[in-house]
């Protein structure tokens, strides 16, 4: 005969119990045991003796009287469960429209062995499949003017900044070629163009704002900041009171930018003209005495050592030269070299006399030789054309007490050219004539240059070349504006949402009733609020009506969207496409306990369960007897819908009040002799739950696929008819629908332009019937905690009762879910069967947190301080090292300690309560068991695990270091010495 104990408590139990007690009720007593001078102490002593005998006696209770127990506790074993899972369904590019993909679609894995049958599943959700996919994804934050660009690549944050370069940057550039082409000091005017004085004169106001605006342009060392703006009448003045060169973009154009920071309302311009002129004198780029270079170090011959006609003298200046229209002032920093061409110590005679003396020499005067009239010229991309110049037309004779300058305006169709296989914009000084050029006493005036210095000033408001502006990080291009009509610059432009919300991009347009997207969460977070999803139409988003089915992204799953108004294409942070925007409140998620983690966003996702719809099968009642019995055809019975046809006999009351309370219970039908029927939905119960006579229930042996009504005691006595039972069910689950990633090969009936089918996360949570050991282990709880958690004790118990796919579960009083101490909370960790996936533990966090909504303390749940939790899955490692007494066993020594640690952490530890896995002691005691082992040297074990996305890496060194963990066996290292 087999015996079960109901009690498991000892003397020593009693005696703490006792003790704890006493403590509350009579706290002035210091009970001590074994006190024989205390009466009291002496009472306890003799009590705990009695009761641990009274416990021994009720412990000896047999086999079928312990069953019989724990049916009037309304213990029951578990009900079957069916592997669930997420598939995707994959369509072709070239299909353009959507693909119905019905609910109930059967799909199937094919057994391994040809004796088995085909492992068959049903979709849970009819969807709309497309080629569709997700393009990009932003966070954005408009209060913080953040916008982010999502890589799913890694985990990614939703509605919390995930630390990636912000992308929202509010600013322009003005390109204009012929002004910002800079070197030197400079003063740069923009006259804004808007509609009205009103706007032009606020527009230029938040344009001079130093605070809240920047203003620069680019040099081979970066960005530089032109630090004095102001504002003249209608104008904004920009001074660069630096030297540096701007340098052009890779397109080769001259920029100024503007940077914005501040928060204004939108505003745009009309356009924007530029003028402006040089602070300062800039040096000449290069010049040249036709093809020799003059330096500024040295100087030079503008003309050489003897000047001639059509020698040339070129000056380059590619910051001045080029800004056409402008008035250039040309300065030289020049002397005039004098030397004589001949040897004045030779006594000079007059040659026109007939008899010439040799006393009759005389001194005649050296005559001077000059440049005596050149031409300015320039490059017009087809020669050299003439210049009219004003100053010193020739400041190079030496014949001229004015300025050596030159002044000119710069010709439109300056064009630049090659000098000396330099490029660049040059005027030139050509030779026309020099005076005495053939005197036989020359005395050449020759011009020596050291430097040349140009100003230049923009006399015409210039049209720039091209606008570029962002904002929401999007980028817009103006060009070939023609500086008259109006063009429309956003100058300033933000995001209208003022709530953090994801946008989600999508190549297609977003269409079905429901369209389907997966959001892959990594972690288990609870929103404050309630998720809101909006599309795109062409003037706003919209909110779309969604069916969820990651409970407000707590887990994995699929949201089922229904769009009843048309998508359209849309252009947000420089993509096009068709956006989806999620938003979750008013306030950004500052701490990532609430925060979901998403790894990615996929479509044509939906969940699909091991079961199969039965055909409804129609049984009738021919007498009217108690316990009423029906045999279904298919076992197990997963869902299950009984109507009874109560026609004959039901009061109209009673149809009235079920119709009023419960419409969804009862259904009218009228039949061919136009007779109404009144068809009553009847409720399953568990047998352990109390009825009245007049309750319409029944209840279900899953296993046996069978059915049985009230005796008119214990729930109503079914009614008698003909054909008046119809029964709707579903059959399935098991272990056997528990499968891997990948494992789901296709429809069992095809689906058209449906090309493949994959199940994305694995198959998993099919449980058939629990293990009496189970029940017997736990049922006999249910009469100290009655189906209510209120002890730590009570909460493992009734999950343990109540979740037969839970493996481990664990309660921590006075913790909070990361495993820090705070005072009211309590946290459950759990652990699903193995084989089970992160979603399905998560999902059934979620179950076992709706179920502990119900049957545990109200002031715990409303104030939000239960938590449940998935155990954190370890994988420990060893590196081991020993010595060994034979050496011709070293090879199978190390296998037998990989094996030993193996079996310790998989069959000993594992087995063990969460939190209280690892026990390092045992490691040596298992390895003194090896008997070729002379010395453990050392050994140290390392632990593996993932925490937001992160593979974390930690040695253990002690037993209690990881509170919500289970531990898994990795591949181990051994050493072996001899």
């Amino acid at each position: 005969m087999n015996y079960f104990s109901l009690d498991d408590r000892k003397k020593e139990d009693i005696l703490k119990e006792i003790k704890e007690l006493a403590g509350s009720y009579v706290p002035e007593w210091r009970l001590e045991e074994k006190d024989r001078e205390d009466p009291g102490a002496a009472l306890v002593e003799i009590f705990s003796e009695m009761y641990e005998g009274m416990i021994d006696r009720l412990n000896d209770v047999p086999e079928r009287f312990y069953y019989e127990y724990l049916n009037l506790l309304g213990v029951e074993n578990s009900r079957p469960e069916a592997a669930e899972g997420l598939v995707q369904f994959n369509i072709s590019d070239s299909v353009d429209d959507t693909v119905r993909v019905p609910e109930n679609s059967l799909l199937y894995i094919a057994p391994e062995d040809d004796d088995d049958e085909s492992v068959v599943y049903e979709t849970c959700q009819s969807i709309d499949a497309s080629s569709n996919a997700v393009k990009a994804a932003y966070y954005v934050n408009s209060v913080e003017g953040l916008i982010e660009k999502l890589d799913f690549n890694s985990v990614e944050n939703f509605f919390m900044s995930g630390n990636h370069e912000n992308l929202q940057r509010h600013f322009f550039s003005i390109s204009q070629n012929d002004i910002f082409n800079l070197s030197g000091k400079a003063e740069i005017a923009l006259r804004i163009i808007a509609e009205t004085d009103y706007l032009r004169n606020e527009v230029s106001s938040h344009l001079t704002d130093k605070e809240h605006v920047r203003w620069f342009y680019m040099t081979e060392d970066g960005e530089k900041n032109i630090d004095d703006i102001s504002k003249r009448t209608e104008n904004i003045i920009l001074k660069k009171n630096t030297d540096d060169r701007i340098i052009a973009d890779e397109d080769g154009n001259y920029k100024i930018f503007c940077e914005l920071n501040g928060k204004w309302e939108d505003f745009f311009l009309d356009g924007i003209r530029v003028s402006g002129s040089a602070a300062g004198a800039i040096h000449a780029d290069e010049l040249f005495y036709g093809e020799f270079p003059i330096t500024r170090k040295k100087g030079g011959y503008c003309f050489g050592h003897a000047p001639a006609p059509y020698e040339e003298f070129y000056i380059k200046s590619d910051t001045a030269f080029n800004k056409k229209g402008s008035e250039v002032l040309v300065e030289f920093d020049m002397d005039i070299i004098s030397y004589i061409g001949y040897d004045d110590s030779v006594p000079q005679y007059v040659y026109g006399d007939m008899i010439i003396d040799k006393n009759s020499a005389v001194a005649l005067e050296a005559e001077d030789v000059y440049v005596s009239e050149l031409v300015w010229e320039y490059y017009n991309g087809s020669g050299w054309n003439y210049i009219e110049t004003k100053g010193n037309q020739n400041p190079f004779s030496g014949k001229n007490d004015g300025a050596l300058a030159i002044r000119f305006i710069i010709p439109e169709d300056i064009e630049s050219t090659d000098v000396n296989s330099r490029e660049g914009y040059y005027i030139r000084a050509r030779v026309v004539s020099v005076e005495n050029a053939n005197s036989t006493r020359p005395r050449w005036l020759l011009p020596f240059v050291k430097d040349v210095n140009i100003k230049w000033s923009c006399i015409e408001e210039r049209v720039p070349e091209k606008f570029e502006m962002q904002n929401n990080a999007e980028k817009k291009t103006v060009t070939g504006w023609d500086g008259k009509s109006a063009v429309r610059l956003d100058i300033f432009s933000d995001i209208e949402l003022l709530h953090p919300a994801v946008y989600i991009c999508f190549e297609k347009k977003l269409m079905g009733m429901p369209f389907s997207v997966m959001f892959d969460l990594e972690n288990n977070a609870i929103l404050q609020e309630q998720v809101r999803y909006e599309v795109w139409t062409g003037k706003r988003f919209e909110t779309v009506h969604v069916i969820d089915d990651t409970d407000n992204l707590e887990h994995s799953g699929p949201v089922y969207f229904y769009f009843n108004a048309e998508t359209a294409e849309g252009d947000f942070f420089g993509e096009n496409g068709y956006w989806l925007r999620v938003s979750a409140g008013q306030k950004p998620i500052r701490s990532k306990k609430f925060c979901p983690r998403v790894r990615g966003i996929s479509v044509n996702v939906s969940r699909v369960i091991q079961r199969q719809h039965a055909e409804e099968e129609i049984f009738s009642n021919d007498e009217y007897i108690k316990n009423k019995k029906l045999k279904l055809l298919n076992a197990p019975v997963l869902d299950l819908e009984v109507w009874v046809n109560e026609t004959d006999g039901i009061k109209t009351e009673i149809i009235k009040k079920l119709e009023k309370e419960y419409p969804d219970r009862i259904r009218e039908e009228v039949d061919e002799d136009g007779v109404t029927n009144y068809w009553i939905k009847w409720k399953r119960i568990r047998e352990s739950d109390s009825a009245s006579e007049n309750d319409r229930v029944y209840t279900v042996d899953p296993y046996n696929a069978e059915i049985r009504f009230g005796d008119g005691k214990y729930g109503m006595i079914v009614p008698e008819g003909f054909e008046n039972i119809r029964v709707n069910y579903t059959y399935g689950g098991g272990i056997r629908g528990n499968a891997d990633v990948g494992r789901l090969e296709s429809f069992l009936i095809p689906v058209a332009r449906v090309e493949s089918v994959r199940n994305i996360s694995s198959l998993s949570g099919g449980m058939g019937q629990g293990s009496m050991e189970r029940v017997l282990k736990y049922g006999k709880y249910r009469i100290s905690h009655q189906n209510r958690a209120v002890s730590v004790e009570d909460f493992d118990n009734i999950i343990y009762e109540n979740f037969g796919s839970i493996a481990h579960v664990k309660t921590f009083d006075g913790m909070n879910a990361d495993g820090e101490p705070e005072k009211g909370h309590v946290t459950v960790v759990i652990s699903g069967m193995p084989g089970g996936s992160e979603r399905t533990d998560k999902e059934l966090c979620s179950k076992v947190k709706r179920f502990l909504n119900e049957h545990a303390d109200c002031t715990l749940i409303s104030a939000g301080n239960l938590e449940v939790r998935t155990a954190s899955n370890i994988e420990i490692y060893a590196d081991i090292t020993v010595t060994i007494i034979n050496p011709d066993e070293a090879a199978s020594t190390q296998e037998k300690i990989k094996g030993t640690i193996k079996k310790l952490i998989e069959e000993k530890w594992a087995q063990r309560e969460i939190g209280n896995q690892i026990k390092l002691s045992e490691v040596y005691k298992a390895l003194k068991e090896i008997r070729n082992i002379k010395t453990v040297k050392k050994i140290i074990f390392e632990g593996s695990w993932y925490e937001n996305g992160k593979r974390m890496l930690s040695p253990i060194e002690n037993d209690a270091e990881f509170p919500y963990s289970t531990v898994r066996s990795g591949e181990h290292k051994v050493n072996i010495e001899i």
